[in-house]
């Protein structure tokens, strides 16, 4: 596979195993690459309430998708926190992360 590169600055994502998970990350923006499932892979000690992405009232994003490259994504606000803007792609199910944003998504209770 190719390397996936940011959607905001463009630079090569570098990959970070976090809880046994490997992630992508930018060391430019501190934004963060999460393949479809990845969420609740890191948070699977929650057992049967691991987190799973859920948004909603989604509108075009100006972000693409840094693994399907030419596909624009979709943000929308996550179901559970609406303070939570994400972005996601509709085709691969990947989502994109801004700074911080890691952080307010793992502590979201299911």
């Amino acid at each position: 596979m190719s390397k996936l590169h940011c959607p905001r600055c463009k630079t090569s994502l570098e990959s970070m195993t976090m809880i046994g998970v490997t992630i992508d990350i930018c060391n430019t923006c501190n934004g963060c690459w999460l393949d479809q499932d990845e969420s609740s892979a890191l948070t699977r000690s929650r057992g049967t309430k691991a987190l799973n992405i859920k948004l909603v009232n989604c509108k075009p994003s100006q972000l693409t998708c840094p693994k399907c490259v030419s596909k624009s994504m979709e943000e929308g606000q996550h179901a559970q926190k609406d303070t939570l803007i994400l972005d996601e792609c509709k085709d691969c199910h990947g989502v994109w992360l801004d700074r911080g944003e890691l952080t307010a998504l793992l502590t979201i209770k299911q």
